[in-house]
Formats: structure tokens, C-alpha cells, sequence
């Protein structure tokens, strides 16, 4: 009796189709089972892929319109490739504020620079769908957030425009860019190292430098720190309280205050003779004689950094580690760690021009300073921000991983000789996902290599302004020219702008 009631229990048990068909057929359901988790696995890579190359061809192509000068016909090109809704669109709309800034259409630039700010400041980062389908996918399934070279350039260039318009807004735009400076400074990992990623010794004191003859007399220079002494990051950030100063002097506020920006500017920047002289000036307030006015020069030299694709060894040796780990605590395999994890690094554009020879009214009267290299700012914080890039890339690997190894469990494959090549198949399914990665290439790349400074007084009235370029201290090219008109006791501020010594460079001086 007891039997026959067994029996009927296994009878009347309800089954599904796929479990009576697993039963029948356990090799083809295993089999089928695989071979739909891989076309899935496939499928998700194509579709999260970097998607159409046509948008990026036009997007290369608006930036070489731009760096031969054809700003034109570079606007239209990027205006193209926004219209596309893509993952990319700040930082384009970042490359058309620079578009329409050397257009000298600066009420067009200051907007996009407005928009793109406001977009960034309220980013959810971290909690974002998108942010999430990264580790299904890699860096560039990110939403953008900006490199900070990228955010505080951003700042000064809402400076920079709002200077030239006269807007009034230039204050509140150079105070938000002391804001972020403090905001990155304040989040910098406790090690600092130099550009070689040797740690920095704050610790010792300045060496003193030769004395030096300024305005036809003999005085002692600041102290100056030896070269590897001096923090890489805030070496390159001096603009941000000289920025400060600049505008403090213009509008007569707080003389107090403009010297403490100078200083500050000084300890942070401390090779500099320019912000060394500028801030002598101020100590002993030093005025323009009368019928004199102040010219400053800001120009953007050079072709910024950009990003390029390399492997990388120690996050790859680091996969292996945690391939050994997750394989001696499960009992599935693992797929194998074959494609190399990918990153994008900073690479510095070749320097063809280093300064600009300033003359003024045909007389050659000096040269720009270099006051901020943005390739060495973002090497050096790439070098600081490495250890969390390489931690997402573990992850975003050991996450793909797991979900070839929940596919195994839910598909009913174990680790034994009995399945080796529907296992197999699953593995080659993980290392073709893996293998899809690419690194994120986006950045600002429209911006300069450095800002460079100028300053002269002269007498009141127009003048002609030729800037020269000149790479270790020759001139290497033709001259370009401009105008600027002078006030009595009042800084005129006019900007240049050349990228490389075979395109000619401008003066950005209208105002919208």
C-alpha cells in the first residue's frame, strides 16, 4: 500500500514542459541552455558597444577644423555631432563654448559654458542607471564626469569670457574657481607625489636664489624650493588665485585681500617671477604713473592633453589573484583572464611653440610666462586618481565574472568532466566580453596647453600688439597682430590664442 502511494505521488506531481524536457533530454536542454546565454552574452556586446564610428569620424574632424584655424566650418561639424544623443555631448558642448570663444562670439561660449556647469554640478554620480550598466560594459558607458583640469578650466573660462564682456559676473566666476581648487585640494589622496610618482618632502626648507635686477634695481627673489619639492598639483592651480588678484586690482577692492590672493599664488607657484614681481608690486602698491594704463596679456599656448588607449599590467596581475580566489571558494571555473584591462592615460601634445614674444607698437617688450601647463596638471592627478581607475577596472571584471558563473549555476552546468565543453562555451563567451572593453577617450579637447602671462603699462590711447611665437627663447614663426585700447589707471585685459607654430595665431578682443 505504502508503495503504491509513492507512486502515485510521483504521478500526479505537476511538472512544467521545460522540467519534463529537461528530464527527456538533460544534454540538449544544457546544450540549448549555453547557447542562448551565449547569443545573449553576444548580443550584449554589440548593442553596449562604442556604437556608429561615423559619429566619431565627425567628431575628429570638427577638432582638426579647429586646431588649422578654420573655426567656421569646425562649429558646423561639432553642431552635427550633438544633435546626436550620446554619452559624449558635455564634453562636445564644452569643445563648441571654445569654438565660439576664438570666434569671439563670447555671449554664445558663456552660455554653453553655463549649461554644461549647471549639468555637472547636478549630476547624481553613483546612483545612475547608466553609471550601473558601466560594469556590464566599461568606462566610456559612464555618465561624464569631468576631470577636475577639465572642471576648473571650465571656471576660467567663464572668467575669461566674462572679462572681455564686462558682464559683471567676473568676481563670483573667479571665486568659484578658488572653490574648486579647495574642493580638489581637499580630496587629494595623503601621499603626493611628483611627475614620476616619487613622493614629494614638504618638509624642507626653501633655497634661496640669486638676486635679480627688476625695474632698474638690484633686489633679493623670493625663495624658491627645489624642483621636487614643489607639489606638482598646486604648482599648476597658481592661476586660480592669481586669477583673483587680477580681478581684485581692476575692481579696487580690499588691497588687503589682493595681496593675500598674491601670496598665495607665490607659495603655491614658487618659481615664478611673474607672480614674484606681481606681488612686490603690490606690497608696496605700485600704481601706474599717470596717463598710463595696464595691459595684460593671457594667452592660450599650445594643444592640451588628450587620451589615449593603454594596457595595464599590475590591475591584470591583480585579476589573476582574484581569478584564484573566486575559483577556490565556488565550484564553477572561471573564465580565463586573457584580454588585458584597458585604461586611458594622459598624453601630452608635442610642444612646438613655448612662449610668446610680446611687441608692442612694432618694439619687441618681453615675453608671456607659462602660469599654468594643463598637460602636467592632469598627468599629475591622473597619477593621484590611478588606485581608484584600476580598482573600477577589477571590479567592472570580477562583476562580468560572476554573472558567467550565475549563468553556469542557473543553467544546471557544474565543474566536472562531464560538461567541459558546455562549460568551455560559457568561458569563451566571458572572455569575448571581457575582451569588448575599451577605455574611456572622452575629454575637453579643445583646450590649450598652457596660460601664459603678460603685463606692461602703457601710455594711454590705442596701441598695436604683435604676438610671436618662439619655442626656447627664438622666434619660430610670423607674428600676429591686434589692437588694444588703453586707460588712465585702468588694466585692459586682451587674450591670444596659437596652438602650433604652422597656424596663425589671433587676438580674442570683441566683445558680444
Amino acid at each position: 500500500m505504502d508503495e503504491i502511494q509513492s507512486v502515485n505521488k510521483v504521478k500526479f506531481r505537476p511538472t512544467s514542459r521545460a522540467t519534463r524536457a529537461a528530464q527527456l533530454h538533460p544534454g540538449f536542454f544544457r546544450m540549448s541552455s549555453w547557447i542562448v546565454t551565449l547569443i545573449g552574452i553576444l548580443f550584449l556586446v554589440l548593442a553596449i558597444g562604442n556604437g556608429c564610428r561615423s559619429h566619431q569620424k565627425i567628431v575628429d574632424r570638427a577638432h582638426g577644423e579647429y586646431w588649422t584655424g578654420n573655426w567656421d566650418q569646425s562649429a558646423a561639424t561639432l553642431a552635427t555631432a550633438v544633435k546626436r544623443p550620446r554619452l559624449d555631448t558635455d564634453v562636445l558642448r564644452l569643445d563648441q563654448a571654445m569654438i565660439e570663444f576664438q570666434r569671439g562670439k563670447l555671449a554664445a561660449s558663456q552660455q554653453l559654458l553655463r549649461e554644461v556647469r549647471e549639468r555637472f554640478a547636478s549630476q547624481p554620480l553613483g546612483t545612475s542607471g547608466v553609471n550601473s550598466l558601466a560594469y556590464l560594459s566599461d568606462e566610456s558607458h559612464r555618465i561624464y564626469a569631468p576631470e577636475d583640469h577639465e572642471r576648473i578650466l571650465l571656471h576660467v573660462m567663464l572668467a575669461c569670457n566674462s572679462l572681455l564682456t564686462q558682464d559683471g559676473d567676473t568676481v563670483a566666476y573667479v571665486h568659484q574657481i578658488g572653490e574648486q581648487c579647495q574642493s580638489l585640494l581637499e580630496h587629494r589622496p595623503l601621499k603626493i607625489v611628483d611627475q614620476n610618482g616619487q613622493p614629494i618632502s614638504l618638509d624642507q626648507p626653501p633655497q634661496e636664489v640669486p638676486t635679480t635686477t627688476i625695474i632698474g634695481q638690484a633686489k633679493t627673489a623670493l625663495p624658491v624650493p627645489t624642483a621636487v619639492d614643489i607639489d606638482p598639483v598646486r604648482r599648476e592651480l597658481a592661476i586660480a588665485p592669481l586669477m583673483r588678484a587680477l580681478v581684485r586690482g581692476e575692481s579696487r577692492m580690499d588691497h588687503d585681500e589682493l595681496i593675500r590672493h598674491l601670496q598665495v599664488a607665490n607659495e603655491w607657484r614658487p618659481d615664478s617671477p611673474f607672480l614674484q614681481t606681481e606681488l612686490r608690486r603690490a606690497i608696496n602698491n605700485d600704481q601706474s604713473p599717470r596717463g598710463y594704463g595696464t595691459l595684460y596679456v593671457l594667452a592660450m599656448v599650445g594643444k592640451g592633453p588628450r587620451k589615449i588607449e593603454t594596457t595595464e599590467p599590475v590591475s591584470s596581475q591583480a585579476l589573476l589573484v582574484a581569478d584564484q580566489i573566486l575559483s577556490g571558494i565556488g565550484k564553477y571555473s572561471l573564465p580565463p583572464t586573457i584580454a588585458p584591462i584597458k585604461i586611458a592615460k594622459i598624453q601630452l601634445a608635442p610642444i612646438s611653440i613655448d612662449q610668446l614674444e610680446i611687441a608692442i607698437d612694432d618694439r619687441i617688450v618681453g615675453s608671456t610666462e607659462n602660469i599654468a601647463d594643463i598637460g602636467r596638471l592632469a598627468v599629475a592627478r591622473q597619477q593621484e586618481q590611478m588606485p581608484a581607475i584600476l580598482a573600477r577596472a577589477v571590479v567592472r571584471r570580477i562583476v562580468k565574472k560572476g554573472v558567467v558563473v550565475a549563468s553556469k549555476k542557473a543553467s544546471g552546468v557544474e565543474d566536472d568532466e562531464k560538461h567541459d565543453l558546455t562549460s568551455f562555451a560559457y568561458d569563451a563567451a566571458g572572455v569575448i566580453w571581457e575582451a569588448a572593453e575599451k577605455a574611456d577617450l572622452r575629454s575637453w579637447s579643445l583646450l590649450p596647453g598652457s596660460i601664459q602671462v603678460f603685463r606692461i603699462d602703457l601710455p594711454v590711447g590705442q596701441h598695436q600688439i604683435t604676438g610671436v611665437p618662439a619655442l626656447n627663447g627664438r622666434s619660430i614663426a610670423a607674428g600676429f597682430k591686434g589692437s588694444c585700447e588703453i586707460s588712465d589707471g585702468r588694466s585692459t585685459f586682451v587674450f591670444a590664442s596659437i596652438a602650433d607654430a604652422r597656424m596663425t595665431g589671433h587676438w580674442v578682443t570683441r566683445r558680444d
